[in-house]
């Protein structure tokens, strides 16, 4: 038989059982459908988290005490950050930073805030974007001026509008508090990941470092976040640390980059475990198959001797039931991507993540699921394929 007439042959077969070969081909969907949905839904939890950690900032590299440092009394203070910037190759800028989890309190709202004590240094070492206002210059961080920097996401939640400078809200850390007056608004950060969190994610506000050591009432910061040219300044960082405080190996520093790549790598092992327990129903759904084929093949047994005795070999036979198989898988995986698009879109909607179909997810898909249709359609196939011309058209 030629490749056309197999082809011709096995696409008749498969619409002659239709209901046998459609509970079939949705099995091979569902399959298809979760593995895809799992890899899109990795692939944005990755973008999502990459995405947010640049709208809080989170870039450059962070200097910091060890806990048996601070175990031992030695804490950073805010002379460090200016030290660091004189004396250290490589670094052009140097930011101290303390941050504490607290409150806030506006209007009629309240809730939980990270509050993020920063210097003039915001703009360059930290990614946001001002849309009103000012951040927080020299002189608000020398008087310790009680100035705070919100997001236009919460400006629009407390009075329905982006820009609310002037306004002044309460802040508290532990039994402290203190009133700041709003000086700037930067774009929102309560998109992507917030979004999908909710209220479990705290607000970010922004005010002078000297202000947050006076409302916590501590005089020492968490760390200093450097923006250099290479992981090399930020060694030569720690060694000048320890060589001011004398104490051995107290500091140590990490790149937020190295941070972000720990994250990809923990989002990746889960995509991949719960992708390996969706890609059961693909091996699930091969055994469909394999009963589809099996039935085809004792139902047609007549058909089969008759073609067999008018000139058609066990290999045509074989040919025709594996393309058969793989007609199935293959109609079943195109089913499955189109099916994804859905629960896709829904998740888009309701999370306002943005999920991109990577090409090679469509191609690996319907490969996998062909390839799963023919290795299980191999048994029914070779069954099929060695019957005796004879006795199957003697069969009833």
């Amino acid at each position: 038989m030629r490749i056309i007439d197999i082809l011709h042959f096995s696409f008749s077969n498969v619409f002659r059982a239709r209901l046998r070969s459609l509970l079939t081909i949705f099995s091979i969907a569902i399959g298809v459908a979760s593995v895809v949905l799992v890899l899109l839904l990795g692939d944005g939890s990755r973008a999502a988290v990459a995405d947010q950690l640049d709208k809080i900032g989170l870039e450059g590299i962070m200097v910091y005490p060890k806990q048996t440092a601070v175990a031992q009394g030695i804490n950073l203070r805010e002379d460090d950050a200016h030290d660091l910037l004189r004396n250290v190759e490589g670094i052009d800028k140097a930011m101290p930073v303390l941050i504490r989890y607290g409150s806030y309190k506006i209007k009629n709202w309240q809730g939980n805030a990270l509050i993020y004590g920063v210097d003039v240094a915001m703009r360059d070492i930290l990614k946001v974007d001002l849309l009103y206002g000012r951040l927080p210059n020299k002189t608000d961080i020398e008087a310790k001026r009680p100035v705070a920097i919100v997001n236009s996401g919460f400006a629009e939640m407390v009075y329905k509008r982006k820009n609310i400078t002037g306004k002044t809200i309460k802040l508290y850390i532990g039994t402290y508090s203190m009133e700041f007056e709003i000086i700037g608004i930067i774009s929102s950060q309560d998109d992507g990941l917030s979004q999908l969190l909710g209220d479990m994610l705290p607000e970010f506000i922004y005010i002078p470092y000297s202000t947050a050591m006076v409302l916590s009432k501590e005089n020492v910061i968490d760390e200093i976040i450097l923006k250099a040219s290479d992981e090399a300044a930020a060694e030569r960082a720690v060694s000048y640390l320890d060589g001011k405080y004398g104490k051995g190996k107290s500091f140590k520093y990490e790149n937020i980059n190295g941070i972000r790549g720990r994250l990809d790598n923990v989002i990746s092992l889960i995509t991949l475990f719960i992708g390996s327990i969706a890609a059961i129903s693909i091996i699930v759904a091969g055994f469909g198959i394999m009963n589809t084929m099996m039935s085809a093949a004792v139902e047609r047994k007549r058909e089969i001797g008759v073609y067999l005795t008018l000139g058609a070999t066990g290999r045509d036979i074989l040919c025709s039931f594996l393309a058969e198989a793989a007609i199935i898988s293959a109609i079943g995986g195109i089913l499955g991507i189109i099916l994804v698009m859905v629960p896709i879109a829904a998740v888009v909607e309701i999370t306002k993540l943005s999920f991109e179909l990577n090409p090679l997810y469509i191609v690996v898909a319907e490969a996998v699921a062909v390839f799963c249709g023919i290795v299980f359609g191999v048994c029914p196939a070779a069954k099929a394929a060695s019957l005796n011309p004879i006795d199957a058209i003697r069969c009833e």
